[in-house]
């Protein structure tokens, strides 16, 4: 599988990710759901409200999740950890119809 040239940000705090995600407006967000200063769903939320259009992945370990109701908050999928490259890298290709 081909990708073009990406360019990866990463926050290791959810004001962090807020504030790249305003700067750089980037194509995709993958997005754990435990930061240490504020829940990820909160994130997306907030990234939600700045742009409807927004793709948001989440990807977590935890297990007892509610998936339907990350999803009805706008993330366009929930994958658990360990997750497979392969399936991420289909995934992303989707969302940006690559």
């Amino acid at each position: 599988m081909m990708f073009r040239k990406f360019t990866i940000l990463a926050a290791g705090t959810g004001k962090e990710a807020l504030q790249l995600y305003k700067k750089h407006q980037p194509d995709i967000v993958i997005l754990g759901l435990i930061l240490p200063d504020m829940e990820g769903i909160e994130v997306m939320k907030r990234i939600l409200k700045r742009n409807s259009k927004a793709i948001v992945l989440i990807l977590t370990a935890l297990s007892d999740i509610n998936v339907p109701e990350i999803l009805a908050a706008g993330a366009k999928e929930v994958f658990f950890k360990p997750i497979r490259k392969k399936t991420l890298c289909k995934t992303i290709t989707k969302e940006l119809g690559l």
